[in-house]
């Protein structure tokens, strides 16, 4: 049974669709893009969704400028070398950022904000270094924007003895090597008018793609040591010097060459989980601990070793500082840092300009990662259940009954396969729902031999409802509501897309992973009450009325506070200070699903019609939070941009609904008319 899994989960971890041709939808603008023919060198963009093109002779200067678009100058004569140096010594400031994934507006404001480019976004740095720790590429829709201002900054970077190092991570080398799974949908509509794959639009053959083929992934600079995921001791038991894996990967492993790689175990080590771009173990606290820090950074001869890939909520330093991880989710489009060196000095550098020690942050040596966590920061991730899930689905009346089940789950590169025991969750759903949501326990001590924390044995799946079109809209709107919800306060259950295939059927199904009541707790430090009934009057007010501006915010009326239904208390251990956390918005009129009603006690007809559910919030509370959403209007409407696991389709009617929403509270009248009465 382990081997039928393991096997199905290889299979459904490949890509799920074919780069098949895609139509704009849309008027966008996109590019340029320059192709280096024989005789010509092509230059082609997109601009209000239709394709331009200019031909330049060969070896002619290209000078690009159109509205919407970089202005570019590139030089065909520019010979970009695959021996670029490996170590650096500068007695110059250093800032360092990684993941930017295509979030331009966030990385131009941080590199204006630190003086890194002047308010024409020039190189402003003077003699500094600035280290782009990989991952450029994949899921914003401002891509070619970051890559073209890197080019840029790279060549004034050298004029003023500066400079900029571009290290690739996983996510270059997914696009080099074909696999276009995160690529934003406006990049599927480039390639469909230029009827080519879009990795073609990065291929040797192109200015971009000489240029990328020549970046190093791993660089050191004084005693810092920088790079996309880290260095295993896998890898580094290959004994290859720094210089050496640089070397293999340019010349072995860019541009598809997965047959050497797959014939070499040495490249294997190097490409896949264990390798420099996709290892996670400095995040995991159970894969490396102190002692191993201070022999893998004496065999270096760093004090530091900088990586991102893992995404946090801000820069975090380990081990004395000694492992820094950097990632501090850009790549969500609404704030981020960097980190700044000078000399000795280690500082955070804020989205708002201000700079703050990067303080070490303790770690204890026996801590262990959930299994929700891992998934969490993982790219991509399938689930395969055992038949047994449709035994638990045919048993939907006994609400206690568990039954074993096999589940193996692929989270990028790794695999799991575990016995576990299914409940069904979802009183409402499992009454409607062909896929009704399931609570999988694990068993600890499998969890602890994944090196999985073991106290951490639940998640939960909620699939899509059915298995038509809609209901896998709703189930991506439910995911974009989890996110939103993050805009309002930390204290919130986070959900991670899936795909669940189920033995013995056909088609797979769309699913949330949700964050457990445990994981929860040990992320916010907080523990959830058991209550059945709570007066509203003494939580924290001010973020309860947040939540019910947020239901009102979706048209969600299928809560209540007082009585717990669908909703949870949680006490904050720092204070005592007791918080309302909602969860299950499948009733959300932004969703509409086809089975949502409203209760007949409620004055209006249908769930896309707003009822603000607490009218005994006072004016000056309900103005304060109004306030608040005012402020973070941005934010709710970039995290909608940034939703890639929706199409532009979905994405317009959640923005709709949400601008439906603005309207009203920023109309003094309509307050009064339709949420205080």
């Amino acid at each position: 049974m382990r081997l039928f899994f393991l096997l199905l989960s290889f299979i459904l971890s490949a890509p799920l669709f074919a780069d098949d041709a895609v139509r704009p939808v849309a008027e966008y603008n996109d590019g340029p893009y320059i192709f280096l023919e024989s005789t010509v060198h092509q230059t082609v963009w997109v601009a209000g969704g239709e394709l331009k093109q200019k031909n330049y002779p060969k070896g002619e200067l290209i000078e690009f400028e159109e509205p919407a678009l970089p202005s570019i100058t590139v030089s065909p004569a520019t010979k970009w070398t695959s021996k670029a140096r490996t170590k650096y010594k500068t007695d110059q400031p250093i800032v360092a950022l990684s993941d930017i994934h295509g979030q331009y507006n966030v990385f131009r404001n941080l590199l204006k904000r630190h003086d890194i480019v002047d308010r024409n976004i020039n190189w402003s740095f003077g003699e500094g270094h600035l280290v782009i720790v990989g991952d450029v590429m994949d899921r914003g829709e401002h891509v070619m924007e970051c890559l073209w201002l890197i080019y840029k900054l790279e060549k004034q970077a050298e004029k003023a003895g500066g400079k900029v190092h571009f290290l690739l991570g996983n996510h270059e080398l997914m696009v080099m090597n074909g696999n276009i799974d995160y690529i934003h949908p406006k990049y599927r509509y480039t390639a469909a008018l230029l009827e080519r794959p879009y990795h073609d639009l990065f291929a040797k053959n192109t200015a971009l793609g000489k240029w990328l083929s020549s970046k190093n992934v791993i660089l050191q600079l004084n005693d810092k040591l920088f790079v996309h995921g880290g260095l295993s001791q896998q890898a580094m038991s290959l004994g290859l010097s720094l210089s050496d894996i640089n070397y293999l990967f340019k010349e072995k492993m860019y541009y598809g060459m997965y047959d050497e790689i797959n014939r070499d175990p040495q490249l294997q080590t190097l490409y896949y989980g264990d390798g420099p771009l996709w290892y996670r173990g400095y995040a995991y606290p159970y894969s490396i601990n102190t002692s191993q820090v201070d022999q893998l950074t004496k065999k270096l001869k760093v004090n530091n070793i900088i990586v991102g890939h893992t995404s946090l909520s801000k820069i975090k330093g380990l081990y004395d500082n000694r492992i820094i991880m950097i990632d501090s989710s850009i790549k969500i489009g609404s704030t981020g840092q960097m980190l700044k060196i000078e000399g000795d000095k280690l500082s955070v550098a804020e989205y708002d300009g201000r700079l703050t020690p990067l303080i070490s942050e303790e770690k204890k040596e026996d801590e262990r990662q959930s299994l929700f966590e891992y998934l969490y920061n993982s790219d991509k991730v399938v689930v395969n259940l055992s038949e047994s899930y449709k035994t638990v689905k045919q048993n939907f009346e006994k609400d206690e009954s568990e039954t074993p089940g096999v589940i193996s789950i692929t989270a990028d590169k790794d695999q799991f396969v575990f016995n576990a025991k299914f409940e069904l969750g979802g009183k409402s759903r499992r009454k409607i729902c062909s896929y009704p949501p399931i609570k999988i326990n694990f068993k600890k001590q499998e969890l602890e031999d994944f090196n999985f924390h073991r106290a951490n044995d639940r998640i939960k799946l909620v699939m899509q409802c059915k298995g038509t079109k809609s209901m896998v809209n709703a189930i991506k709107m439910e995911k974009l509501i989890y996110d939103l919800y993050e805009v309002v306060s930390p204290y919130g259950h986070r959900a991670k897309m899936s795909i669940v295939n189920v033995e013995g059927e056909k088609s797979y199904q769309e699913a949330l992973i949700l964050e457990s009541d445990d994981d929860l707790c040990m992320r916010t430090d907080t523990r959830r009450l058991k209550v059945s009934t709570i007066s509203t009057d003494v939580v924290d007010r001010p973020l309860y009325i947040k939540m019910v501006l947020f239901q009102y915010l979706i048209a969600n009326t299928d809560w209540s506070a007082r009585k717990g239904h669908n909703t949870d208390l949680f006490m904050r251990n720092s204070d005592s200070t007791m918080i309302v956390i909602p969860y299950d918005f499948d009733y959300a009129g932004i969703i509409n699903t086809d089975y949502a009603i409203p209760s007949e006690k409620l004055p209006i007809a249908s769930v896309t019609e707003r009822h603000f559910m607490d009218k005994n919030i006072t004016e000056e509370e309900l103005n304060a939070a109004i306030d608040f959403y005012i402020e973070k209007e941005t934010d709710f409407f970039a995290v909608v941009e940034n939703a890639s696991f929706m199409d532009e389709k979905t994405k317009k009617r959640a923005n709709s609904f949400i601008q439906s929403f603005y309207k009203i509270i920023k109309d003094e009248k309509k307050v009064k008319r339709q949420i205080r009465q």
